[in-house]
């Protein structure tokens, strides 16, 4: 499972924050995030938050790794999301997806990550996912309600593009 921020977005956009754009530093760096997802398991299924910005980082990662046959769905209860909601939603994601990507916004997407970092790693020195950073976890239970702080699950990569982070 893979969580997504979404790219560095325009400042402001006339139909409010849930229709900013990303801009070209944005791009750039959902780029470098896919480059890097491109070393994993790909996904087969998105949940994606129906916000601009998220859709465009989704259609990024869509096109970089060249995911013809991904099960995409737009959902928007993810935008602004909670960590519980973000939590009930891979909850209740089909369990025949081996691989799942969230693309999401701040604060949820990182305090979820916080959450799922094994006590004793990266938590002292974990200050969120910035923009096109992610989070990825081998997970080997049969079940996505299984996904659970040190339980379940290998975490496996990156906190950020920039600054890649192995455990």
């Amino acid at each position: 499972m893979t969580l997504l921020r979404h790219g560095h977005a325009e400042a402001s956009a006339p139909g409010g924050d849930i229709d900013r754009a990303l801009d070209e530093l944005g791009r750039t760096e959902v780029t470098a995030a896919a480059a890097a997802l491109a070393l994993f398991e790909k996904p087969t299924r998105l949940i994606v938050s129906s916000a601009r910005r998220t859709r465009e980082t989704a259609a990024i990662i869509i096109q970089t790794l060249t995911l013809q046959t991904v099960q995409i769905e737009y959902l928007p209860e993810l935008y602004l999301a909670s960590a519980a909601t973000l939590r009930r939603m891979i909850d209740v994601q089909p369990d025949d997806h081996a691989q799942l990507c969230l693309i999401g916004h701040n604060p949820g997407l990182s305090d979820l990550v916080f959450e799922a970092l094994p006590v004793g790693s990266q938590r002292d020195t974990y200050r969120g996912l910035t923009t096109a950073g992610w989070a990825s976890w081998q997970f080997t239970s049969a079940s996505w309600q299984a996904f659970a702080p040190d339980a379940s699950y290998t975490f496996t990569q990156s906190i950020s593009p920039a600054n890649a982070l192995a455990i």
